[in-house]
Formats: C-alpha cells, structure tokens, sequence
C-alpha cells in the first residue's frame, strides 16, 4: 500500500527522510507544533508522485492550506536538489562529453547529444460485446471505449 501511494519504496522514504531530515526539520512554536518531516516528504512524494494539484492533496490531508503545501513541495524539491543532486546525478567533463556525444553520434547520428527521454502516448479502442437473453433471442450490445497507454524510454550512458 505505500509504494502504490507514495511511489517508492519505504526503505527510500527513510532514506530521504534521514538524508534530509535536519534540512526539513521546523521550530516548536507556542502557536503551533510544525509538520514533522516524515509528513513532510510524505507529501512532497505524493504530490511530486501524483500529478495532483496542490487543492487535491489540500482536500486530502485535511488540514493545510494550498499555500503550505506548496512551499512544503517547493522546499522539498530544492533541498532535494542542494543536498542529494550531486550523489546521483553526475555530469560529464568536457572529455567524457566529446567521447560520449561521439559514442550517440555513431548510434544514432545525432552529434552533440549523450542521452535521450522519450515518451509516446497512444490511444487504444477496445470493442465490447454484451450478450443478453431476453425471451429466447440473444442479443448483443456492441459499446466502444477509449483507452490510453504511455510509455517512456531513457537512454543512460554510464559516465
């Protein structure tokens, strides 16, 4: 149930949790207690995971206003950016980009590129046949319905 909500594994969340917990982490006040951290990337994924306005994910936890989720997301996003970008994300040298753009070039024949993302999206007609029996006759009830399906590729080169 929580990888279908939140869209990565519980042992991630922790992991984002801990990782970033002290750059989250708010002030007691005598207003109000802050929204812990867990919360807090709990939110941040469903939102980010979603595709859900902020009023959806408002209306869902029940308490905050658009505004705070929004800025939870945004803070979310640029810590996530500040503090974990340069453990996964890596970009080449100036060297390492001539011999990867050159390594897709000869794949593809493209020049200047060392990856791609690809999506498509396509639509599907399914035909539905509905048989009924009514006093000895049989009849059908031919109904179409539209469906789609995406699908995204990504082209990685290990750098």
């Amino acid at each position: 149930m929580f990888k279908q909500r939140i869209k990565v594994f519980h042992g991630t969340f922790r992991y984002l949790c801990e990782k970033l917990g002290s750059h989250l982490r708010k002030q007691h006040t005598s207003m109000r207690d802050p929204i812990s951290v867990e919360d807090r990337v709990v939110r941040s994924l469903m939102k980010l995971g979603s595709g859900n306005g902020v009023q959806l994910m408002s209306d869902f936890f029940g308490v905050e206003a658009k505004g705070t989720i929004s800025m939870i997301v945004r803070e979310f996003c640029h810590m996530v950016r500040l503090h974990l970008r340069k453990l996964f994300v890596q970009f080449p040298t100036k060297p390492q980009f001539r011999v990867l753009s050159k390594e897709f070039e000869g794949l593809h024949g493209i020049p200047h590129i060392i990856s791609a993302i690809d999506g498509s999206h396509t639509k599907l007609c399914l035909l539905i046949v509905i048989t009924k029996q009514k006093k000895g006759l049989e009849l059908e009830n031919r109904k179409k319905e539209k469906i789609s399906t995406s699908k995204e590729s990504v082209e990685v080169r290990k750098i």
